[in-house]
């Protein structure tokens, strides 16, 4: 934990966060175009979507949308998740880390209570996510089969997308909380 705080101290500036902002659109294009190159039914695939980007279903719902799926963008999925989804959680858990660190240090300079926050809630979601991939990623391999994989990722895939909302309020509270504690003059809020 000591390590992520350092960290946090060192690169909680603009122009990492700046690259960290761009290395996740180019991942957010990577994981859009991907789909093109699966050699199947393009309008399969568009027409679910990826459950990673569902808010939440059922493992009957994630079935119906493989089912769909040829083997093609089966396998071309499970490679993406595991690759680009993977790396692209963590890229995005750190940029998340240095954005709360650079917010609540700005805000609040000399207090240390939003520390284990800023460093433990993006790398909750980005656990969610990788959690997600791999159950995911096991139930579009062993299609037609079941998998326990269904269970465990649409309530990960819940988890994610709430951590995601959480860590977004996280922010805008420390933007809130930050121009009302300067206004004040650093007197009496936290």
């Amino acid at each position: 934990m000591r390590y992520l705080m350092n960290f946090a101290e060192r690169y909680a500036k603009g122009k990492y966060i700046l690259l960290g902002f761009v290395l996740i659109v180019v991942f957010n294009v990577l994981l859009g175009v991907v789909p093109r190159f699966w050699g199947g039914d393009s309008d399969a695939f568009s027409a679910t979507s990826v459950p990673d980007l569902w808010y939440s279903y059922t493992p009957f719902e994630l079935r119906a949308a493989v089912k769909v799926w040829t083997p093609a963008m089966r396998s071309a999925y499970v490679w993406s998740a595991l690759l680009v989804d993977n790396l692209y959680a963590l890229v995005y858990s750190l940029t998340y880390m240095l954005v709360g660190w650079w917010i609540y240090s700005w805000a609040f300079p000399n207090r240390s209570w939003w520390k284990l926050i800023a460093i433990c809630l993006p790398f909750v979601v980005g656990v969610m996510d990788w959690i997600e991939n791999f159950s995911l990623s096991r139930v579009v391999s062993v299609y037609p089969e079941s998998s326990l994989g269904g269970v465990l990722a649409s309530w990960v895939t819940w988890l994610k997308w709430n951590g995601a909302v959480l860590l977004f309020v996280f922010f805008v509270v420390g933007l809130v909380l930050g121009l009302v504690w300067r206004e004040k003059g650093r007197g009496g809020l936290l």
